[in-house]
């Protein structure tokens, strides 16, 4: 993920010479608070979720009392339908001549691909896991 922001950022001003200022800016700015998002919950997982669930895994009791997969689900933003709300608002209010905006929806696909996997083993692996370590008593 850390290269397609670069990637996309860089589409993204590529583009600018082809666009109004008004959607160059709309395209920018929600692409820059997307990404501080998506930031923000990688931290939150490099932080706090996965050690806590290294914990849980490696039977070490854990010093997060407060602190459960049920808020990690809490926790868990729905990044992968705002970048669908990106792909949308160039498919439908950006017209660009050139391959600018043709490569900048295949990364956005890209970058939609990565995350469904990463979203697919924290709903289906991860958290599961977690719950059903919690559930037996161990770490609690």
């Amino acid at each position: 993920m850390k290269e397609k922001y670069p990637e996309i950022l860089g589409l993204i001003k590529q583009m600018k010479p082809s666009l109004t200022s008004g959607i160059y800016k709309v395209l920018n700015k929600y692409f820059e608070e997307y990404f501080s998002e998506v930031a923000e919950h990688i931290r939150y997982e490099e932080n706090i979720a996965f050690p806590y669930f290294m914990e849980l895994c490696s039977n070490i009791t854990t010093t997060k009392e407060e602190y459960s997969g049920k808020e990690y689900i809490d926790h868990h933003s729905d990044i992968e339908s705002k970048l669908e709300s990106l792909e949308s608002l160039l498919l439908y209010h950006v017209r660009s001549e050139g391959p600018q905006r043709r490569k900048l929806l295949i990364s956005i696909s890209e970058l939609e691909y990565e995350l469904k996997i990463h979203s697919f083993i924290e709903e289906n692996i991860l958290i599961p896991a977690a719950e059903s370590i919690e559930k037996r008593g161990n770490n609690r």
